[in-house]
């Protein structure tokens, strides 16, 4: 079990910072994804695969594509619809 910061998430993946850490993360790993809403107890967790690791200034950052469809109804897919219509 990691731990990171989001960075960035769409419906199709998302790109998570890691911070400076001493373990590798491989390009094609499959790896679930749980998000906790920082205003209350809900949990998302989403089957990903890694696509891509960059490491800068000693943070690694990691992006995934997620495997599975966001399930409806959850406070992740609420956040995302939102965003949608406000783009």
């Amino acid at each position: 079990l990691y731990s990171g910061q989001l960075w960035d998430i769409s419906r199709s993946g998302a790109s998570i910072s890691l911070g400076r850490n001493s373990f590798k993360v491989l390009k094609g790993t499959e790896v679930a994804l749980r998000l906790r809403y920082r205003h209350g107890p809900d949990v998302v967790s989403t089957p990903s695969t890694v696509r891509w690791v960059d490491t800068n200034h000693g943070a690694t950052f990691v992006g995934l594509q997620f495997t599975q469809p966001i399930e409806s109804g959850t406070f992740l897919d609420t956040f995302l619809d939102a965003n949608a219509e406000s783009a």
